[in-house]
């Protein structure tokens, strides 16, 4: 009877067993599909991760031949959006160096332009190519053809001469003889010497814009590049006092003595430094000026005092007072100051304290006169004080 039962009871086990086989294999089916979703969604999303980076960079080529030396062109054109950097070409699968555009030396091309890049190797006429170009951020272009010669009119190279006049005062570059291709926009760097500007600019097809650097039209015959250089024309900066000095010898109207010389124009009596003591000998005043912002060549300093003198029978003198470098540079004048306004001037066309001038010496400047009277009476005035600076620019 336990017998039977165990039997009865081993039957039913196999039967439950069958019954769960269906509904497990139903699960792992899925599992397997899930995962597999998930593996290809992952290599997806990374494939269009990768591509994003891409973005916006697109290269064509636009055709490829040979010139008269039978080197391989190729002309690239930048479709996209920024610069793309071409780093290498390949003919055949087989890596070949290349040569950039003279117009984009480091092979990096601008949005809409085309370079003629020159690919090394030996090619006939006619041969079939499988032409690849790359850019560095790996963007790339394949074309397959035929290469055609400049003889079946595919290529023309055209030479622009660059010509300068002797004593041009500047220079254009490249300079010389260079060839470029048909359809071409080579551009010239054109750069004047220190205190020269560009003149005029000539081609072929006359007169030009004056801009550096000058962008030839596309090319559909042999040119000429003239330029022409002109001496700037010297300008003159006024600096008036603007501070008080090292030397505050002489009485002053106002409340700073730097404030009775400084106006544009002269005011007489209205405002004046002076002299009037019985002392006998020179007195001197310095004054701060204004600073600059100024470029250029510094031809030379010339500083100013208009003075008078009234009363007395003394014949006084004054003489400029220009301050370098923590020395005074008298000045003199040896016509005797009278009644009548007298302007006295002294010009420095180097620097007194050694050397040319420069503008940090020149921010550094004090200007000031030196009032000299005797003690016969009367009072010596000065009523403005100025520098001028003479420079190229």
């Amino acid at each position: 009877m336990t017998r039977i039962k165990n039997v009865r009871n081993t039957t039913k086990f196999k039967r439950s067993i069958k019954a769960i086989s269906p509904v497990i294999a139903t699960l792992l089916m899925i599992a397997i599909a899930v995962v597999s979703s998930l593996v290809v969604y992952a290599w997806v999303s990374g494939y269009m991760g990768f591509q994003t980076t891409k973005a916006g960079k697109e290269i064509q080529l636009q055709s490829f031949a040979l010139d008269n030396s039978n080197k391989l062109h190729v002309y690239v054109q930048n479709v996209g959006q920024g610069i793309v950097t071409i780093n290498a070409a390949y003919v055949n699968d087989s890596f070949q160096n290349i040569t950039p555009d003279s117009n984009y030396p480091d092979n990096g091309l601008p949005e809409g332009k085309t370079a003629d890049i020159t690919v090394a190797g030996t090619y006939n006429t006619n041969d079939k190519l499988n032409i690849k170009v790359t850019t560095t951020d790996g963007t790339f272009m394949t074309t397959i053809g035929k290469v055609t010669s400049s003889s079946s009119g595919s290529i023309v190279n055209y030479n622009i001469v660059v010509t300068n006049p002797a004593g041009s005062h500047g220079t254009i570059t490249p300079a010389g003889t260079t060839s470029y291709a048909a359809g071409s926009t080579p551009s010239f760097t054109i750069t004047p010497d220190v205190g020269y500007h560009i003149a005029s600019v000539t081609t072929n097809a006359g007169a030009q814009a004056l801009t550096s650097p000058y962008v030839f039209p596309a090319l559909s015959a042999d040119g000429t590049l003239t330029a022409t250089f002109a001496a700037n024309t010297p300008l003159t900066l006024t600096l008036r006092p603007n501070g008080v000095g090292n030397a505050a010898e002489l009485d002053h109207t106002g409340t700073q003595n730097y404030l009775a010389v400084d106006e544009t124009v002269a005011d007489g009596t209205t405002s004046y430094v002076s002299r009037s003591s019985s002392s006998t000998g020179f007195y001197t005043d310095t004054y701060a000026i204004e600073d600059t912002s100024a470029t250029g060549t510094i031809n030379y300093v010339k500083i100013y005092a208009v003075c008078n003198y009234d009363g007395g029978t003394a014949t006084p003198h004054a003489r400029t007072v220009l301050r370098v470098s923590g020395t005074d540079y008298y000045g003199y004048d040896t016509t005797a100051i009278t009644s009548t306004w007298s302007t006295i001037s002294t010009t420095y066309n180097t620097n007194p304290a050694g050397g040319n001038w420069d503008w940090a010496a020149i921010n550094a400047l004090q200007s000031g006169v030196d009032l000299y009277r005797t003690s016969n009476g009367g009072t010596i005035r000065c009523t403005q004080v100025y520098v001028e600076v003479n420079y190229t620019p």
